[in-house]
């Protein structure tokens, strides 16, 4: 059996099973208008403290959870050999360029295991200049499950996920609340 077919069949296998016991479930905040399609993207309000963690990323420094402080960051849960992870790639490096001296942060998770040489080559080939690490440490499942590929958290500047993208992150449609809460953000530090 191919890699690409057997990684589908996990990947179904897990949709199929849930989290699992002992794994937050992220709940709604309010069920008649939390869940809505944004662009190609199922997008979900949530209020849940982001997880703790300490991880070395691809480039070997050390990253937790306070990375979250003071700064909007979006947790980018992604595979090399996801499709719409590669179309997404670009965009996201654009905006963290962008925003390189604001407060806010992309950090990417790879959900590739034992393909340590793919990622970092993705990494360089792309450009990607956030923190990236493979996830190791079962931080997907932390934040409440990563199912399905492409799947990106918001987290805000006191470290609560406040909406959860699944699907191809939808830049064009959200690019401009993004900016006025990062602007907001800004406006506050001063």
């Amino acid at each position: 059996m191919s890699r690409s077919v057997l990684l589908s069949v996990l990947s179904l296998l897990l949709v199929a099973t849930g989290c699992g016991e002992g794994h937050p479930v992220p709940e709604p905040v309010d069920d008649a208008f939390a869940s809505r399609t944004v662009g190609k993207a199922s997008v979900t309000d949530l209020s849940m403290p982001a997880p703790d963690f300490s991880v070395e990323t691809l480039d070997g420094s050390m990253l937790d959870q306070t990375g979250f402080d003071g700064r909007i960051t979006l947790v980018n849960f992604w595979a090399t050999w996801c499709g719409p992870c590669i179309v997404e790639t670009p965009e996201l490096v654009g905006l963290q360029a962008e925003w390189a001296d604001r407060p806010f942060r992309i950090l990417g998770v790879s959900l590739d295991t034992y393909a340590d040489d793919e990622v970092h080559q993705f990494v360089e080939d792309m450009e990607v200049q956030y923190p990236v690490f493979i996830d190791t440490v079962g931080l997907s499942d932390a934040f409440g499950g990563a199912y399905a590929l492409p799947t990106t958290y918001l987290v805000d500047e006191q470290g609560t996920i406040r909406r959860r993208y699944v699907g191809l992150f939808p830049m064009a449609e959200v690019r401009s609340s993004l900016d006025s809460l990062v602007t907001e953000l800004e406006q506050r530090l001063q």
